[in-house]
């Protein structure tokens, strides 16, 4: 595969999530219930397969260069593209926070997480702040828990 090749299919892979996720929200109209489901079936099962596109495309990841991040506009873009399809999504920043890291393959592990957190709890609030030498980035959401996972996850 061609160096470029990865990143345009992580792009076209990418592009495609909005307008999967837009007919999505349009299917959940349909008055007709079998016809609903067969098509949010359809569509999720795009959305699984652009997903694993993107996964597959960032296993190149590794190659991304580290570099210096901004994280509360990186996590402010993501919630960003939540609400402009309609979700509840917070983001509270105590200060400005940049770090070095793969920005890329950042935003997409925050990006899973927020979109999970839509998906199964309805809004979400992202909170971040700076300790010493660390940064602590938490993802809330409405959502029933696991009895046995607790209620924020850790990268």
């Amino acid at each position: 595969m061609s160096a470029t090749a990865p990143r345009m299919l992580a792009a076209i892979s990418h592009d495609l999530r909005t307008p999967i996720t837009s007919v999505r929200l349009r299917a959940e109209f349909i008055d007709d219930e079998e016809n609903r489901t067969k098509m949010i079936e359809t569509l999720d099962d795009m959305a699984a397969m652009a997903e694993a596109a993107l996964r597959f495309a960032k296993d190149d990841a590794s190659q991304e260069p580290a570099e210096k991040a901004d994280l509360g506009a990186l996590l402010e873009s993501l919630a960003d593209d939540q609400q402009d399809l309609g979700h509840a999504c917070e983001v509270d920043v105590e200060e400005r926070i940049v770090l070095s890291c793969r920005p890329l393959s950042l935003k997409r592990a925050f990006r899973n997480l927020i979109e999970n957190g839509i998906r199964y709890g309805g809004s979400v609030k992202i909170t971040a702040k700076a300790l010493e030498a660390d940064v602590i980035v938490e993802i809330h959401d409405q959502g029933p828990r696991h009895p046995r996972r607790p209620s924020c996850g850790c990268l």
